[in-house]
């Protein structure tokens, strides 16, 4: 009867043990749900206040190519903010300008495959100045290739917008907040025309100050080879997501036209 009674007892702990378990598992689940949503708000916050943003930025953007040359130069210091927004896809893009010299270091050295370029990196940041600079380099490089993608879509757009025939249409406001795009799209050959000189002029000035960075930096040119080797292999892994994002916004074109595919500009 005893004998009886002690099983009982071991079995009723085992599945005190098991509920135990089983709750624990619960609340983990119910955690990572509320952490996931509160993720989501952000996110969804995030996206409305650049899709509020982007339609008062496209207002100006209309209203400047509305304006005369000498209009636009009087009010040139009401849209000062124009030049600072974030309404790129920046936020899938590293700031290497921000990131401290180890942190820097350390995300380089573990992109590396060979024993040969992770010894070659040690050697190299064997001085803080240098690692500083190098790092500032990084940075100049990633904002050249991030311009370059820029460049390319909105090139893709023109030559939609040619090919198609078709400059102006509109999607839902729904569909334009959840793919950060203006609902109002297409606008102009103008505009399109304007943002690709933008992105030139910006190119070519970052070309200029890569150039200057480098005279700075003493390596011989088989070093330098190898170190801009590096650096763009890095680079490209980085800005992975980037242009998944952007070949995203393009398929939008394909993925959600009801007829003959319309040339949208989403808000880049």
């Amino acid at each position: 009867m005893s004998a009886d009674k002690d099983s009982q007892e071991q079995q009723n702990q085992i599945l005190k043990k098991k509920l135990n378990k089983k709750d624990q598992r619960i609340r983990k689940v119910q955690n990572m749900k509320k952490k996931y949503h509160r993720h989501t708000r952000t996110i969804s916050d995030e996206v409305a206040r650049q899709f509020a943003q982007s339609e008062m930025i496209q207002l100006i953007e209309d209203k400047q190519l509305s304006m005369p040359s000498s209009s636009l130069s009087r009010k040139k210091k009401c849209f000062s903010l124009y030049t600072k927004t974030n309404l790129d896809p920046s936020l899938f893009l590293t700031d290497y300008s921000i990131v401290s010299n180890n942190t820097f270091k350390d995300l380089l050295l573990t992109t590396m495959t060979t024993d040969d370029n992770q010894n070659f990196v040690n050697k190299l940041f064997d001085t803080d100045e240098m690692l500083t600079c190098i790092r500032q380099l990084t940075q100049l490089i990633n904002e050249l290739n991030y311009f370059k993608l820029q460049d390319e879509q909105w090139s893709y757009y023109y030559n939609l917008g040619i090919n198609e025939g078709i400059w102006n249409g509109r999607v839902s406001k729904s569909m334009a907040l959840i793919n950060s795009m203006c609902y109002s799209y297409g606008r102009s050959r103008i505009l399109i025309e304007q943002r690709h000189k933008n992105f030139m002029k910006k190119l070519q000035q970052l070309q200029i100050n890569i150039d200057e960075h480098i005279k700075q930096i003493s390596l011989s040119t088989t070093d330098m080879n190898n170190l801009m080797t590096i650096i763009n292999d890095f680079l490209y892994r980085d800005q992975y997501e980037l242009r998944m994002e952007l070949e995203r916004r393009r398929a939008i074109l394909f993925d959600t036209r009801p007829f003959p595919i319309p040339s949208f500009t989403p808000r880049l």
